[in-house]
């Protein structure tokens, strides 16, 4: 169907007019309904795209493909169980179908089910060794096993079959990474928050940010808990520092790997490229500090350090509004960054002086943490395209 080439093209407007036209003139064609629901789903209007599958399943109910859509929907509003029934129904009609196979795998990964998922794939690449999508699909799973040595293997395979393949890409970075151990335990953090609900992945968030609080104020007014929980905080402090900053750093890493470089994407690259730069002013400033002991340079340093922070978390948020929202906050953070660093070359050394830095450091600071809140919040929302 048209619709369907007009979305391999980026035309996501006139694909989906295309797709809706199609159901009008056809209302009847169970393929209308699934073109529409493929275009719906693929722009991220999961509720549109429900429905018009569901009236394709009605349509025809022995067709895999629609139950599979079903179950794409599903995995993508995180509904696991769903998902899986899905994949269920539509390989008790097609037991050989690819990608009801790779969706139960998906699904049965996210709800912890590892061995299973494994076992499905290694059936699924027994029937079908030359699919790409499920070497990919392979590789996640062991990458959620921890095994990310194995996960290379189907990962490079996949993109020796079609290069292209952003998900194994995101694989393969990522498995690569893991060869870091502390960046592995990291992944595997962050693959479970991933398989939670919502409400568990707030909990987890907003425990660690306020219990940490908590914590810091407790062992300050009382030296004696202090020799437990100063050890804590820190060892709290440096996993959250490392949970926002690992992944880009390694990815600058990343940059002079043999393989790595050809697997990183173009925003990835984008984003090395801007914390790198960040990195060098950083030092630069701080190699000033030491040759002239100037307070100004010291702030310049920490100021621009801390806007690789806003920068990861932009990056982080899934195109459409939450990127752009994170956008002009770093925008604004960087304004607010280039005000501090200026205010000890061009201030007066008074009192005066020192109360306007203090505010200006206040807002900085406190937009460093919006945006960290705000960086573990947008990834849950998929924007409509």
């Amino acid at each position: 169907m048209l619709a369907i080439s007009l979305l391999e093209l980026n035309l996501l407007t006139d694909a989906t007019a295309e797709a809706q036209q199609a159901v009008g003139l056809a209302p009847d064609l169970p393929y209308a309904h699934y073109a529409l629901a493929f275009v719906l789903y693929k722009r991220n209007w999961l509720d549109e795209a429900q429905k018009a599958a569901a009236e394709a399943v009605r349509l025809e109910s022995f067709n895999p493909n629609h139950f599979c859509l079903l179950g794409s929907i599903e995995l993508e509003r995180r509904n696991w169980p769903t998902a899986l029934a899905q994949a269920d129904r539509a390989l008790q009609i097609d037991p050989g179908n690819t990608w009801a196979t790779n969706l139960r795998a998906m699904a049965l990964v996210k709800l912890g089910r590892r061995d299973e998922a494994a076992t499905t794939m290694g059936q699924a690449l027994a029937r079908d060794p030359e699919n790409a999508t499920s070497h990919a699909n392979q590789g996640w799973t062991l990458l959620h096993r921890g095994d990310h040595k194995q996960a290379r293997i189907h990962f490079r395979e996949a993109l020796r079959l079609d290069p292209t393949l952003d998900w194994a890409k995101q694989g393969m970075v990522e498995a690569l990474k893991s060869g870091f151990w502390p960046y592995k335990l990291l992944l595997l953090f962050w693959l479970w928050m991933a398989r939670v609900s919502a409400r568990l992945r707030w909990g987890v968030v907003l425990g660690g940010f306020f219990g940490s609080r908590l914590i810091s104020m407790v062992a300050t007014n009382n030296p004696a808990l202090g020799k437990v929980l100063w050890p804590i905080f820190y060892a709290y402090l440096v996993f959250a520092v490392s949970s926002w900053l690992a992944g880009p750093l390694l990815n600058l890493i990343l940059r002079l790997h043999p393989f790595g470089r050809y697997a990183l994407s173009r925003e990835q690259v984008i984003e090395s490229n801007v914390i790198g730069g960040l990195l060098l002013i950083a030092l630069g400033a701080l190699s000033m500090w030491v040759t002239t002991a100037h307070v100004g340079y010291l702030v310049m340093t920490v100021a621009v350090a801390m806007l690789i922070f806003p920068v990861a978390a932009m990056f982080d948020a899934p195109v459409g509004w939450p990127r752009t929202m994170m956008l002009v906050v770093t925008i604004c953070l960087a304004l607010v960054a280039i005000l501090l660093a200026t205010m000890p070359f061009v201030l007066p050394d008074n009192q005066s002086s020192l109360d306007v830095f203090q505010t200006v450091l206040y807002v900085f600071v406190g937009g460093i943490i919006f945006c960290q809140l705000a960086g573990n919040a947008l990834p849950m929302f998929r924007p409509k395209r």
